[in-house]
């Protein structure tokens, strides 16, 4: 599957910076911008990671739902996943992850990888009901190990489509 049938029979109405990409950019856990999913049906998390330390890299990402756009209250959910390997120049198939997480790089380890997190906003909003309207990413660093990597959030289906890109980032 190539790149464009990614977000196949998805309008994309905002993309932008939710982790500048950075050498070492999971060092000590790491947590994305916040983004509010108000303007938006679907949203995803594309983590592009360049070079790795080696095999043995172990970090453990949460899709969060968050209350506000400085979040005093967060929960984790489920959401749905995907990965790229460069050297086969293939996708894994689409896989959920419960909402304790999934470890990319453990069970992914490659260098120049991309990861795809999927979710849509009525999950974020459902939240247990609580109803939160925004959502991030968080990365723990369970291996001290180096990970080059950026994360981008791509706000998916928006709820006005008039051709003016909808706001997202808080």
């Amino acid at each position: 599957m190539g790149y464009s049938d990614l977000f196949i029979g998805h309008t994309i109405g905002y993309i932008g910076n939710a982790l500048d990409p950075v050498a070492d950019a999971y060092a000590g856990g790491a947590t994305t911008d916040v983004f509010n999913m108000a303007n938006f049906h679907n949203g995803a998390f594309v983590m592009v990671q360049g070079a790795i330390e080696d095999a043995g890299i172990s970090n453990i990402v949460t899709l969060l739902a968050c209350d506000d756009a400085t979040p005093s209250n967060s929960s984790t959910m489920a959401f749905r996943h995907r990965s790229y390997t460069a050297s086969t120049d293939a996708w894994a198939a689409m896989l959920t992850a419960a909402a304790a997480g999934y470890n990319f790089n453990s069970n992914n380890a490659v260098a120049n990888g991309i990861h795809v997190v999927e979710f849509s906003a009525s999950e974020v909003f459902a939240d247990g009901g609580n109803g939160y309207g925004y959502v991030q990413l968080s990365i723990a660093e369970t291996a001290n190990k180096t990970v080059t990597a950026g994360i981008l959030f791509i706000g998916l289906d928006p709820r006005h489509n008039d051709g003016t890109p909808s706001g997202a980032k808080t």
